[in-house]
């Protein structure tokens, strides 16, 4: 599969993630623009780094999608980055149970599941054209 739609369903996921809390549930994407739009008035509350490193992480996927040849290294580091953020809901919605959350985690992790094996079958056939196996 190419990797900017590996990238791109990546990033769509990750928009989709879904918290829950109390009586309250949002989108990733939702809080996303709730932070952001209160980043002005509340400057302190953006640098914290579990909002930081996510949106470095989506800046990243982003210009994977548009940009042909971007390094698949700096795309691992997009997925991980996003992934730690993934793997917390995985981790609040199992111990909640909360089956909305694992579920809206599952797209997520079947697109790092094909960004892996892009990256294996990539790897292994450069090693291989180079004579190394």
């Amino acid at each position: 599969m190419n990797q900017r739609w590996i990238s791109l369903g990546l990033f769509l996921s990750f928009l989709f993630l879904r918290l829950a809390w109390a009586k309250h549930s949002m989108f990733m994407f939702q809080i996303e623009y709730d932070v952001f739009s209160k980043a002005g008035k509340y400057p302190a509350s953006v640098l914290h780094p579990f909002i930081v490193l996510p949106f470095i992480g989506q800046l990243l996927m982003l210009a994977a999608v548009f940009n042909k040849r971007f390094p698949i290294k700096y795309i691992l580091l997009a997925n991980l980055l996003l992934g730690l953020m993934v793997l917390m809901v995985l981790l609040i919605g199992i111990l909640a149970p909360d089956f909305t959350m694992i579920i809206s985690t599952i797209p997520f992790l079947f697109f790092t599941v094909l960004l892996i094996r892009s990256y294996r079958i990539r790897h292994k056939s450069s090693r291989s054209s180079q004579g190394t196996t």
